[in-house]
Order: structure tokens, then C-alpha cells, then sequence
């Protein structure tokens, strides 16, 4: 059986030894409405559909000045009307996938709001 895109691209991770702290968070949808979800700091809005998920996959490097943990490249936050994914600005990539293919990218270098 052939891999998804996500499993493809954890594989090709793991596979080069990526120095990265690679974070992985599966948005689940137990809503009976769509759920808007906003990606920043990039103003970007999905729609997670009722009983579906996404994986989000960020990759970003840590343990310089002013980056607290591993655990900070994705905060999650529920606003009481969508959900909110925030990028940490060391963050180098996120890709969203859905059934294992990607629907939405970004990689690059985010800028400190001050």
C-alpha cells in the first residue's frame, strides 16, 4: 500500500535526520457545524468539517534566546466560536494535511511582532 503525503513526508523527516523540532497536532472535529479554524500570524481561515480532522505538522528549531521549550512551536486555542493555531516565530514550516493529503502549506521565516 502507498503512503499518504503526511506519512511520506514524516518519513522523509525521520529519513535525513531533520535537526528540526518536528511537532504534530491532530485537530478532531466532534462539532455538529463546520468549525472555522485560523491560522496565524497569517490570517489564513479553513473549515474543519463535522467528524473530520487535520493534521498539522510544524517543523521549527529551538533552544536559542527567548525560546522557552520544544513545546511551544504550535499553541492551539479555542475561542468559543473557532479554533486558532498559532505559530511560534522560530517556526520554519506547516503543512496541514487531511486524510493524509496536504491542504495547505507555508515554510519560511516568520517576523518577531514586537
Amino acid at each position: 500500500m502507498r503512503p499518504t503525503e503526511h506519512e511520506a513526508y514524516l518519513a522523509s523527516l525521520e529519513a535525513i535526520g531533520d535537526p528540526h523540532r518536528v511537532t504534530v497536532e491532530r485537530l478532531l472535529s466532534s462539532a455538529e457545524k463546520t468549525t472555522e479554524v485560523w491560522l496565524e500570524p497569517w490570517g489564513d481561515r479553513i473549515l474543519l468539517a463535522p467528524g473530520s480532522h487535520y493534521d498539522l505538522v510544524a517543523r521549527g528549531l529551538w533552544g536559542d534566546a527567548g525560546r522557552r521549550s520544544p513545546e511551544d512551536v504550535l499553541t492551539v486555542e479555542w475561542d468559543g466560536g473557532a479554533l486558532k493555531v498559532w505559530a511560534a516565530t522560530y517556526t520554519e514550516s506547516l503543512r496541514i494535511f487531511q486524510g493524509g493529503v496536504l491542504v495547505w502549506e507555508w515554510e519560511g521565516r516568520l517576523t518577531p511582532i514586537p
